[in-house]
């Protein structure tokens, strides 16, 4: 575990018609995982004989892995809600590789689903993507760009960054509770209401979910003016890719982290969505990222306590107590050995005690972009998730109804 929290992720992909037998998935498996160096890595304990705090794990490339052992059928009459709430709570060994494929042979009314799980220090939510992309039969992936190289950053802008990272957060009112787990479909109409609803301005997936959550914040905790913290900014953990444009199917964890101020004191959700867009695309949002990279990288250096305790740092209620990530299957079709994908969810790892985590997530399923999307949320805060969830569709609702009014 890392920060008393098991990291594990995940996704599950729906699919309609009968399931395929275990044999023959992995069978698929084995040929289209099997040469990715990433899902033969097993990571080893640190060695002796240097002091623990200074040992660091490592990852060791097998010449192959078990598929026996990495793809499981569960038995009928499995719940896939039940295989998730597991997963959140449960750690992978490092050894044999740390991620699962399992068949869930019935979810929804005439179809099955699979669900993907991995240690996040092995893999990242774009990983997922990518291996999905692998996996299933669908439009081949888009040639890779050239990588653009990064910018010089200046020792001013560094050192604002890291005044940043050390300023506290807010926190969510009520006492954290134990970790809870919804997800909840969202209608793609009110997503493009919403992104629509600030004329000449392109707002993106994570404007909206950071919009509509600081909407749900304020419905299920009240007004702002009680929640503890004075004058203190309420911030919002925003997941930041650093692969670069020309590598973008690279497996592993390139993920680093961001904060943004939540704007919980404005009434208006229009006026909410500017506020989160403007946050987002301001100069300094990817240099904080990349330079929080930079510091737990630097911070390794000096052995591996020092890593450890900026993790359990940029991990805990008192830096961010509320975690929004956003991520969207590349365009469709999809199938799974003839099967047709319907749909799908992502699995966040779990927040430590008095954080909540929102994961928007879209899976495209036509030529034409037909859209599913879903949302999970797992709250380790006072509201449980299933109420999150539901008080998330009202407030999204509320920018189409601010819409309606405005072309009145």
């Amino acid at each position: 575990m890392v920060g008393g929290t098991p990291k594990t992720i995940g996704s599950a992909m729906f699919f309609a018609g009968r399931p395929p037998g275990i044999e023959e998935l992995r069978e698929l498996v084995a040929g289209r995982f099997g040469g990715l160096p990433r899902l033969r890595s097993v990571l080893l304990p640190p060695p002796p004989p240097a002091p623990a705090p200074l040992r660091r794990h490592r990852w060791l490339v097998l010449d192959d892995f078990d598929p026996v052992l990495q793809v499981r059928a569960e038995p009928p009459g499995t719940r896939l809600a039940d295989l998730v709430e597991a997963a959140a709570r449960r750690s992978l060994p490092g050894n044999p590789p740390p991620w699962r494929l399992r068949l869930v042979p019935r979810h929804g009314p005439d179809g099955f689903a699979l669900l993907l799980t991995a240690h996040h220090a092995a893999l990242d939510g774009r990983s997922l993507e990518t291996l999905f992309g692998v996996l299933l039969d669908g439009p081949p992936a888009a040639a890779r760009t050239p990588a653009e190289p990064r910018r010089q950053q200046t020792l001013g802008r560094l050192g604002r960054d890291l005044l940043h990272h050390a300023r506290p957060s807010r926190r969510l009112p009520g006492t954290p509770a134990g970790p809870t787990i919804a997800w909840t479909d969202v209608d793609p109409a009110a997503v493009r209401a919403a992104r629509r609803s600030l004329p000449g301005i392109e707002v993106g997936f994570n404007d909206v979910l950071l919009a509509t959550v600081t909407g749900v914040l304020r419905e299920v905790h009240g007004a702002p003016s009680g929640w503890p913290g004075g004058p203190r900014p309420l911030y919002a953990l925003v997941p930041v890719d650093l692969r670069p444009s020309g590598a973008a199917g690279e497996l592993g964890n390139a993920l680093s982290a961001t904060r943004v101020p939540l704007p919980i004191g404005v009434d208006h959700p229009r006026d909410r969505l500017a506020a989160c867009h403007a946050a987002l695309a301001a100069p300094g949002f990817l240099s904080r990222a990349v330079n929080a990279a930079r510091l737990v990288r630097g911070a390794a250096l000096l052995g591996a306590w020092a890593p450890r305790m900026a993790a359990a740092h940029g991990n805990s209620a008192s830096y961010a107590p509320v975690c929004c990530s956003s991520l969207v299957l590349r365009r469709g079709p999809w199938s799974l050995l003839g099967r047709p994908l319907t749909g799908g969810m992502v699995l966040p790892d779990m927040p430590p005690p008095g954080v909540v985590s929102f994961f928007l997530a879209g899976h495209t399923r036509t030529p034409e972009r037909a859209v599913s999307l879903s949302l999970t949320v797992i709250s380790h805060a006072a509201p449980p998730a299933a109420r999150l969830t539901a008080a998330f569709t009202v407030a999204l609702d509320e920018f189409a109804a601010g819409q309606a009014a405005t072309m009145r």
